[in-house]
């Protein structure tokens, strides 16, 4: 028992701390052997975890939604309207330069 060893400071430490968190919770509580003036609130109570699951979900999907679709839909329209001006204005020569503008008379017809 003389020697130090992590395990016993550990153990020692967690048994301080859980019984400075009881008395601190008895304390806040007010609490006797009878009653419980001011109960405590309870964080893994079913409504109170649903609601943080909910609260974080919500948060992530409007993280999502901000930083990577919302970017990328612009991203994708930019790129969209540069092809689409670059193929009509350029679609045409393109074609008869490459010896295929029969393909644009059968695609009109």
């Amino acid at each position: 028992m003389t020697q130090e060893t992590p395990a016993k400071v550990f153990s020692l430490l967690g048994t301080a701390l859980f019984s400075m968190a009881f008395l601190f919770a008895v304390t806040l509580s007010n609490a006797s052997f009878t009653q419980v003036y001011n109960p405590l609130p309870n964080p893994l109570a079913p409504a109170n975890v649903m609601a943080m699951v909910d609260n974080v979900s919500h948060d992530y999907a409007m993280f999502v939604q901000t930083d990577l679709v919302n970017p990328g839909q612009q991203s994708y329209a930019m790129a969209a309207d540069n092809i689409a001006f670059i193929g009509q204005n350029a679609g045409p020569q393109l074609m008869s330069m490459t010896g295929i503008s029969g393909l644009l008379s059968l695609r009109t017809q």
